[in-house]
């Protein structure tokens, strides 16, 4: 059974979530250190833990690679913004990097406009116009949590332009 390369991504995107999850939790109740707990017991489990998260963190810069290969924009916007989200307490500057990746990405789904439109299409340039601006919105609302100058910064680098087309009678969102 082949299973295609966008659900092996999210698939693997998930597991990594999941190892992080494991990773960081704490059990309710700790035993108190006795003489059973030895040294050599607390460096093996400190080598284990820093093991798991090199695997961890080269998983992650894994999906951010293969993140490109995914056909759709809104999937590559939704996989580099996750995988920077997860990678921000490790590397925070390859997770800001990522997070400028995202942000380009978004203007891939910029369409392409011509002078005399149908309505049809003109229903398109505004569909289109409105998820970019919802994709935006939820990328910088994601960075804003990490950091706000960083958010800021997005914001201003990525102002939409406003589709000549429907003049003013229609209210865009800026």
């Amino acid at each position: 059974m082949m299973i295609p390369r966008s659900k092996s991504l999210l698939l693997g995107l998930m597991v990594l979530a999941l190892l992080l999850g494991i990773a960081n939790t704490v059990p309710a109740q700790e035993d108190p250190p006795g003489p059973a707990t030895s040294d050599a017991q607390k460096e093996k489990d400190k080598e284990q833990n820093q093991e798991l998260e090199k695997k961890t963190l080269a998983l992650l810069n894994d999906i951010a690679s293969a993140a490109w290969s995914l056909k759709l924009p809104e999937h590559r916007l939704f996989v580099m913004t996750n995988t920077a989200d997860l990678l921000w307490t490790f590397d925070e500057k390859r997770a800001r990097t990522l997070y400028w990746e995202a942000l380009n990405s978004l203007s891939l789904l910029t369409p392409a406009v011509g002078e005399n439109l149908s309505k049809a299409e003109r229903g398109k340039i505004r569909q289109a116009y409105f998820s970019m601006f919802g994709l935006r919105r939820r990328l910088l609302r994601q960075v804003a949590q990490k950091d706000s100058q960083l958010a800021l910064d997005m914001l201003r680098a990525s102002r939409q332009v406003r589709p000549q087309q429907f003049g003013p009678e229609l209210p865009f969102p800026d």
